[in-house]
């Protein structure tokens, strides 16, 4: 006879097991059509944010779009979240608006992802303020626009152009984790046929929902004087974000790829497929730049706080070129075009039951 003991942690681990199967999905979904969208070299990109300032008092709201139908609102609360973070905002309140076609009834359409969204809230420690409808002429399927906002400092903005010629560069966790159980996810038969199946549910279980919670983070990094920039990957590249940074700041970089760490999983995963690390997005990844002092206090701080991170590189005066260093040898520090991910030949979107692409967010 089994013990109840025993039976009892079965059934949890099964049950984590589900949740955290649903949550690989959702935020394929999430990021699916953001990957498909993302063909661009990320130069003169425009803040996609607005600042509002009353009194002596700053804010700065933000707003993501995403197909209602896929139920994936909660991924925009953290992606939302992390970008006013790393902006130097503490994000404070989330509501959402769901934009449904003028022939849809709003009283037949169900509040899909909203628990979720009202979870996220509350995980981040977040107000949720609620949900409104409205119907928009020319829409043919709904969507769910989700807003928070941030209290700021004006003058404590981490922001790329704030970047300088010898900064060090911050990576924190290991690279390509998420985007190994996605891969892993999608293509668990493949892993299985080529190494076991144990390797490939192994890879399945390395994404966790609250790794993606990069406020902490980005809150201590903000406290300490002479971090100039922050940048999530929620959805970029490790190469593409450190390109997009360089851009803004007009300066070049080097990189020493020695110390960019990649579970072992994640490195028999990405040289199976023929995918690069630097071009994977990283969810739950953060790149930080700032002078030398400021980074070696950041990493005492974060040893402190058990997040993981290293000094990966350092930027480089204009001119002298973006480069990634491997023992004696350098090499041009690639741009992707589109991320390696949409490598993959099968797409989750193509199986059963799965929301279509997001349609494009109305003007």
């Amino acid at each position: 006879m089994s013990r109840p003991g025993k039976n009892n942690r079965m059934a949890h681990n099964r049950a984590n097991a589900r949740d955290d199967n649903e949550s690989v999905i959702q935020l394929w979904r999430f990021l699916l059509p953001r990957l498909r969208r993302n063909v661009s070299t990320h130069k003169n990109q425009q803040p996609d944010r607005t600042e509002i300032t009353l009194d002596d008092r700053s804010f700065i709201i933000k707003s993501d779009f995403s197909d209602l139908a896929s139920g994936t609102g909660a991924y925009a609360v953290y992606a939302l979240a992390n970008a006013l973070a790393c902006y130097g905002g503490e994000p404070k309140s989330c509501w959402a608006t769901r934009f449904l076609p003028p022939d849809m009834n709003p009283d037949q359409q169900p509040n899909a992802g909203l628990d979720a969204i009202g979870h996220a809230c509350k995980m981040l420690n977040l107000t949720w303020q609620g949900e409104q409808v409205r119907t928009l002429d020319g829409l043919t399927q709904p969507l769910l626009a989700s807003y928070m906002l941030a209290a700021a400092t004006p003058d404590n903005r981490c922001v790329p152009q704030n970047i300088k010629p010898d900064d060090r560069l911050i990576l924190t966790t290991n690279l390509a984790t998420a985007a190994t159980a996605l891969i892993a996810h999608i293509h668990e038969a493949e892993l299985a046929r080529a190494f076991d199946l144990r390797f490939a549910q192994r890879c399945r279980r390395l994404f966790n929902e609250n790794d993606l919670n990069l406020v902490p983070a980005a809150k201590i990094a903000g406290k300490i004087q002479g971090i100039h920039a922050m940048q999530d990957l929620f959805e970029i590249s490790l190469a593409n974000a450190l390109h997009m940074m360089m851009d803004a700041s007009a300066l070049d970089v080097e990189i020493d790829l020695a110390q960019i760490d990649l579970l072992p999983e994640a490195k028999v995963v990405c040289e199976h497929f023929g995918l690069a690390p630097l071009g994977l997005i990283a969810p739950g990844a953060l790149v930080i730049a700032g002078e030398r002092e400021a980074c070696d206090a950041l990493l005492n701080r974060y040893r402190l706080a058990k997040v993981p991170a290293k000094i990966i590189g350092q930027v480089l005066k204009t001119g002298e070129g973006r480069w990634l260093v491997e023992g004696a040898e350098r090499t041009r520090l690639p741009h992707y075009h589109t991320d390696e991910l949409m490598k993959l030949p099968v797409l989750l979107d193509d199986k059963p039951g799965v929301a279509p692409q997001q349609p494009p967010i109305p003007a």
